[in-house]
């Protein structure tokens, strides 16, 4: 059924709840798969992962396994037809894999080239202000870099519903990108940003907040295993809740810009659950 009116924000989380409760066992396979070679990396340097050496290479475990173990993440939010079995979905990432590291590379160059380019012309704007302004610099310049934060959230939008499109609809990695800012561009710059802000809370609010407590725990003489539980905790309450709202997002995009009811598309989800469920037993 063809619908105009689009999604609110608020109704995007509500559907990612249900989707998280109705295939709750699948996401928490997918958290341990995803968390393990993070809790890994604590159990082997005893919680000092902290070092230069140990942050390398967990970026680039999360980035080789991330590309396996998101992709099922992105299809329990958007595909419609998405198996209710682990296996089939992993099977499904593998198949994925090439384009869904590509995506994954991608955003990486893009948010590097964007932070450089902010970071140059703050640093450009700061050292005019100080010829310019003198003691007024100092201010002028938190501002300037408020401003330039404030401007990075609609880019976390993009950057999702750009991974999703390269999963969901098994395009490359720049088709992927190309599509998600075409159709960002066609929603309102406002419901962008907000959209925007709530995926930022959601994805890495849960791990600023969980690292300080269970460090601060691990302070104590042998202490360094309570940090064992934060990849698992934080994977489950920030990565894959957003990797899934991230994917509602994108299929929300896509049905506004091809003028589709999102509730038609994901409500087959729940039927396809419901049936299978039935069948089984």
């Amino acid at each position: 059924m063809i619908a105009a009116r689009p999604l609110a924000i608020a109704e995007i989380f509500d559907r990612t709840v249900t989707l998280v409760v109705q295939r709750w066992r699948i996401v928490l396979a997918i958290v341990a798969i995803t968390a393990t070679p993070d809790a890994m990396i604590v159990a082997v340097t005893r919680g000092h992962d902290t070092t230069r050496a140990a942050m390398a290479f967990e970026f680039v475990t999360v980035l080789l396994v991330g590309a396996l173990t998101f992709s099922p993440l992105v299809r329990v939010g958007g595909d419609a037809a998405a198996p209710d079995d682990l296996g089939a979905l992993l099977r499904r990432a593998v198949a994925d894999y090439w384009r869904s590291l590509g995506s994954f590379l991608l955003v990486y160059a893009v948010l590097i080239v964007v932070l450089v380019g902010i970071a140059v012309v703050v640093a450009f704007a700061a050292l005019s202000a100080g010829f310019v302004l003198g003691s007024l610099a100092l201010p002028v310049t938190v501002v300037g870099l408020g401003l330039a934060a404030c401007a990075l959230v609609p880019l976390l939008v993009v950057t999702s519903v750009a991974y999703a499109n390269v999963i969901l609809e098994r395009v490359s990695p720049w088709r992927g990108l190309v599509s998600a800012v075409a159709r960002c561009r066609q929603a309102s710059l406002a419901r962008t940003w907000l959209l925007g802000a709530a995926l930022l809370i959601v994805s890495f609010v849960p791990a600023l907040v969980l690292d300080p407590l269970l460090r601060g725990l691990s302070a104590g003489p042998g202490m360094w295993w309570v940090l064992l539980p934060e990849p698992y905790l934080t994977t489950a309450t920030g990565v894959a809740f957003g990797t899934i709202a991230g994917a509602v997002a994108a299929v929300d995009y896509r049905n506004r810009s091809e003028g589709a009811d999102l509730h038609a598309v994901l409500d087959a989800t729940a039927t396809n659950t419901g049936s299978a469920s039935a069948s089984a037993s």
